[in-house]
């Protein structure tokens, strides 16, 4: 109600991701460098991990001028199949298994070892894009243009703000049926307005 009263035509509702959270940061159109939260106070660089996810574009030829700057929002994320089989191989060799995947995706990540963290098959999901080149009128927008780019993005769902709280509620209750069919690790829902 809110929202609707300060003119939001509609907002977004997406999965919280329970990843390790991190920053990529591309310069004339490759991928320059990734950056975690770390302490909150303090980041820390990742660019070596960055280079070592599977689906995670290092480069965006043709898509802008020579000065264009962007950077990516993100969870980094093992996704539940490679989680599980990367504890039956540390099983094997006689080793404590990873306690969760969020946990086992931090740690991975802080390593310089390249040849660990392609055994991780790390994942990245990105739900928002910060530019100083590209306009953007809803977050809608953004999350369009990261798949277009070749990101893969963060389930959502576009909903008007004249919505009931009964069409809400069914709303959750749809994305609850889907939480453990999505291959990764979720904790909640976020909710933000979709017009910039």
């Amino acid at each position: 109600q809110k929202w609707k009263a300060a003119g939001a035509k509609s907002f977004i509702v997406m999965w919280k991701i329970d990843g390790s959270s991190s920053a990529y940061r591309y310069r004339n159109e490759v991928l320059a460098q990734v950056l975690t939260r770390h302490t909150g106070e303090y980041g820390k660089d990742l660019t070596v991990t960055g280079y070592q996810i599977e689906n995670l574009p290092k480069s965006i030829a043709g898509s802008f001028s020579k000065d264009d700057r962007f950077e990516v929002r993100g969870e980094m994320v093992i996704r539940e199949e490679d989680f599980n089989r990367i504890n039956q191989e540390r099983e094997a060799k006689g080793l404590d298994p990873y306690q969760n995947a969020r946990n086992a995706a931090a740690g991975v990540s802080q390593t310089k070892d390249a040849e660990k963290i392609r055994d991780l098959h790390l994942s990245m999901i990105a739900y928002d894009v910060l530019s100083q080149d590209v306009d953007f009128a809803t977050h809608e927008e953004k999350l369009i243009w990261l798949e277009d780019q070749g990101f893969t993005t963060v389930e959502y769902t576009q909903v008007p703000t004249s919505s009931s709280i009964d069409q809400i509620i069914e709303l959750f209750a749809e994305f609850e049926k889907r939480r453990f069919q999505l291959g990764y690790e979720v904790d909640g829902l976020v909710a933000m307005v979709n017009e910039m």
